[in-house]
């Protein structure tokens, strides 16, 4: 009897770890129930605006600040949770190959700031800017020459 017992009470004890460990995981932080962006934009009102271009950061969208900002303390800037040249790469890995033959420097660099916006933009894959207008900001000698060819 007590062997069986035992069997019984190590699934409850295994799933109420699993359940414990979710809830965890969804709410790291602490943060009150269904406060997720809403709680960050009672402060952050500027914000609204930006939320407001057509194309938005997929976290940002759902309202999970808290993926990429710890709300409480961080040693980077902006309450970064990770460092800002490997944040972005906690959910896009596969970005950069192990052994690329060739790669931007900025990527490499885990710069991705320099091109993207982390939160929201009017322009595609949240681009700063479009088109060529993007390069030719660090490339100016490249975007000249094309201007001369016109």
């Amino acid at each position: 009897m007590k062997l069986r017992l035992k069997w019984l009470f190590l699934p409850i004890l295994f799933m109420s770890l699993l359940i414990f460990s979710l809830s965890y995981a969804q709410n790291k932080f602490k943060l009150k129930p269904d406060a997720k962006g809403k709680l960050c934009l009672s402060c952050h009102d500027n914000f609204k605006e930006k939320l407001k271009n057509q194309f938005i950061h997929t976290p940002v969208k759902s309202g999970e600040c808290s993926e990429c900002h710890n709300p409480h303390t961080s040693s980077h800037g902006k309450l970064l949770d990770a460092d800002p040249n490997k944040i972005c790469n906690k959910c896009h890995e596969g970005i950069v190959p192990k052994n690329p033959k060739s790669s931007h420097k900025v990527v490499t660099e885990g710069n991705c700031v320099k091109c993207h916006d982390p939160h929201a933009s009017n322009n595609k894959f949240v681009l700063l800017k479009a088109g060529n207008d993007l390069c030719f900001d660090c490339h100016k000698n490249i975007g000249e020459t094309v201007a001369k060819a016109k």
